[in-house]
């Protein structure tokens, strides 16, 4: 993660000195991410839902006058929650929520249409801080911390206000275990850290 924020830097630090524009903002939005993938020991798959969530970031913007394109990188604090139910002592199960917050670092290459709006592509670098599940007799295992994936999408520029929507998805395996009392016997259950998801924000350009 260190190396990614010195590249990052690096490549800011370059493009102000080859004359490029340079513009930088705020952000926050919702997150509509789909249903986790869960899978149990003993081989079931329990179906969860998926909660809207929130994110809150900011951003540079660099043009690029020879090409036409613009490169903005963003650092993003994203909260997932999802529930998820967990066996009980009766033989039933009890929702309880997995709360996932991570910094994603989107570097998206971009091109301005029309005039006011944009369509954007590029990879997204995530790091887990915390995952934790609100359920007792729980213990986690492990929980992996870095990911990649790719967002794409489109937006729209109204004086300094900017709305996109974005989908994102994971190109690396990234997940959470736990072990979860199931009556006699212990089940160890692996829950997907990046799903899938549309982003809807909205942005402030200084």
């Amino acid at each position: 993660m260190k190396k990614l924020i010195l590249t990052l830097a690096f490549m800011l630090i370059a493009f102000q000195y080859s004359n490029a524009q340079i513009s930088y903002g705020i952000k926050a939005g919702l997150n509509f991410a789909s249903p986790s993938d869960v899978v149990a020991s003993d081989g079931s798959t329990p179906e969860i839902d998926a909660n809207t969530s929130y994110h809150v970031g900011g951003f540079l913007r660099v043009k690029v006058p020879v090409l036409g394109l613009y490169v903005r990188p963003e650092v993003v604090y994203t909260s997932i929650t999802t529930s998820l139910p967990i066996p009980n002592e009766l033989g039933g199960t009890v929702p309880s929520d997995f709360k996932l917050n991570r910094i994603d670092i989107p570097v998206l290459i971009g091109l301005k249409m029309f005039g006011v709006a944009n369509a954007f592509a590029g990879p997204v670098f995530q790091n887990v801080i915390t995952s934790d599940l609100d359920a007792t007799g729980i213990s986690e295992l492990d929980s992996e911390d870095f990911s990649v994936g790719m967002q794409l999408g489109v937006g729209f520029e109204f004086w300094k206000l900017g709305l996109d929507v974005r989908y994102e998805t994971a190109f690396s395996d990234n997940v959470s275990e736990f072990e979860v009392p199931d009556g006699s016997e212990v089940l160890n259950y692996q829950l997907d850290n990046s799903p899938d998801q549309f982003i809807l924000g909205l942005s402030y350009k200084f």
